[in-house]
């Protein structure tokens, strides 16, 4: 496979301000983008949501007159674009488009926000079935470059020099620039204020036309970064097998901004946080959502619902993603609609690698810092060493203070307990066997100092511990000389494999001083 270089920074297609997937409503895909604002028209007049045999859920428009008729899109990103901009200049629209009939004018994009002036973008055609999108001044696309009745994926970039200078707008057509690059003054005609409209034109030259999504960035997106969202999908501009916009993602993206990336020989850069919104989660039992490649495009680590509530099957598509085992090492599936499924340590018979294979995908449970490999049969070894989680993420829908994972794992339901009840008569709560890793289930199962010697010479004395742990909790030694106010003794570390761990520290000699050791859920705040 052929590699395109590419800055790991620019990888920015993740980073919408707005995407709309019209399905049957105006809403985007989730609850912070605005909806677009359809309240100057009449449903089932104006438009309707529709389908065809191709598997197309759309907007079916029809010609928005007067002039005081518009579909509004809201524009959040504020002005940009170098010098002392008063608009944003630097912005990239998508969308999926047929157009069911054209004139000499069908106006498209109105940047206008009152919608006095001519529409912005539109296509002109001279025979009423073929078209060139245009806008004021000049063509944008190749000349014919649109037909009637056919879906394209357009997308128009515009940007300026970072110096207060001209801008520059480009057309393309299914992911391949199309036409000549245009320029326009700085703070133009073409800038873009708080809001714009879709198919709205000051004197109605518009005609008919179907949208099925619509996305919107603060950014000239780079052809790269078009290209990777190729043409138009029933599915949307971003693949409804990956970004669903009914279930959005339960928590931020867990992935450190200074640390996001992993690098592939055969794909370049992958970003696991290409968005706040969209990026890794990384889990406590499981990851979900997307990392992003320029040269690839989305990848999918899970949809945070796996069929048991605990860990991905991957014994059906359905049904996979990549799982923790709660103690550092990786498993399971990731899947990217361009190159297929991404294994993480899975072996033959479904179990991760041996902890012998320095090579196994992992997390540091100290620091968060991803190790090994994953592999792809399209795209070979992907090293994971430059990406770091700074947290886990750990759902708790009841708020109890238990992860929903562990409850499910031992008691079946999240609701069954409240955290407080003692299930196994040990004399701890539910909810502390949850923090320091024990069965909840097993009155033998609890955090307790199995032997400890602490020597007699001054000013510190060596103190020997062994108590029950478990791998999947960090553990930190305390003392207090009141019983009111604990000081740690030492900076975390991570249980033994096994459910025993043995210690040694020099620990400062008091007249008198209580020690203790203290669990702690990893990577948590």
């Amino acid at each position: 496979m052929a590699v395109v270089g590419v800055d790991p920074a620019a990888a920015g297609v993740a980073d919408f301000k707005g995407m709309w997937d019209l399905d049957s409503g105006f809403s985007g895909y989730h609850a912070s983008i605005q909806p677009l604002d359809a309240s100057s028209l009449v449903a089932g007049s104006d438009y309707t949501f529709a389908t065809d045999g191709s598997g197309y859920t759309y907007l079916q428009t029809q010609v928005f007159a007067p002039a005081s008729k518009r579909l509004t899109v809201t524009n959040p990103t504020g002005p940009n674009g170098g010098g002392s901009p008063t608009a944003t200049n630097q912005w990239t629209v998508v969308m999926d488009v047929k157009m069911d009939g054209l004139q000499s004018y069908a106006g498209l994009i109105q940047l206008d926000p009152a919608n006095v002036m001519d529409v912005s973008l539109y296509i002109v055609s001279t025979d009423n079935q073929t078209g060139t999108l245009t806008g004021i001044g000049g063509n944008l696309s190749a000349p014919g470059a649109f037909a009637v009745n056919t879906w394209y994926r357009l997308a128009v970039t515009c940007g300026n020099n970072g110096a207060g200078g001209n801008l520059e707008m480009k057309c393309y057509l299914n992911g391949v620039q199309s036409g000549p690059t245009r320029t326009q003054a700085f703070n133009g005609i073409f800038s873009m204020r708080p809001t714009f409209h879709l198919f709205s034109d000051d004197n109605a030259e518009l005609r008919p036309a179907k949208l099925g999504c619509i996305g919107l960035w603060g950014e000239e997106l780079s052809a790269a970064d078009i290209a990777s969202l190729g043409g138009p999908q029933p599915g949307g501009i971003l693949p409804r097998g990956l970004v669903d916009p009914a279930n959005p993602p339960l928590t931020d993206s867990t992935i450190s901004p200074a640390q996001p990336y992993s690098w592939g020989a055969n794909i370049g850069w992958v970003n696991g946080r290409p968005s706040t919104d969209w990026g890794v989660v990384m889990g406590e039992a499981f990851c979900s959502g997307f990392a992003y490649s320029a040269n690839c495009g989305w990848i999918s680590f899970g949809d945070a619902t796996p069929a048991n509530g605990i860990r991905y099957s991957n014994s059906f598509g359905s049904d996979s993603g990549v799982n923790h085992d709660g103690v550092g090492n990786l498993s399971g599936l990731a899947w990217g609609a361009n190159i297929g499924w991404i294994n993480f340590g899975t072996d033959a018979a479904g179990a991760p690698r041996p902890t012998t294979d320095a090579n196994r995908p992992r997390i540091d449970l100290l620091t968060g810092q991803f190790s090994g490999y994953a592999y792809g049969a399209n795209v070979g070894w992907i090293n994971l060493a430059s990406m770091r989680t700074a947290t886990l993420a750990i759902p708790d829908t009841d708020g109890d203070g238990m992860a929903d994972a562990w409850e499910r794992q031992h008691f079946t339901y999240i609701t069954s307990k409240d955290g407080k009840a003692d299930t196994d008569g040990d004399g701890v709560p539910d909810k502390d066997e949850y923090f320091a890793g024990t069965n909840p289930n097993d009155p033998s199962s609890r955090l307790r100092i199995i032997s400890q010697t602490l020597g007699n010479t001054t000013p510190s004395a060596q103190w020997d511990l062994a108590f029950t742990s478990s791998p999947s909790r960090v553990y930190r030694l305390q003392r207090s000389t009141t019983l009111t106010g604990w000081t740690n003794s030492s900076s975390f570390f991570q249980g033994s494999v096994g459910n025993q761990t043995t210690v040694s520290l020099m620990e400062t000699v008091f007249p008198k001083a209580f020690l203790r050791i203290a669990a702690s859920v990893p990577l948590q705040p």
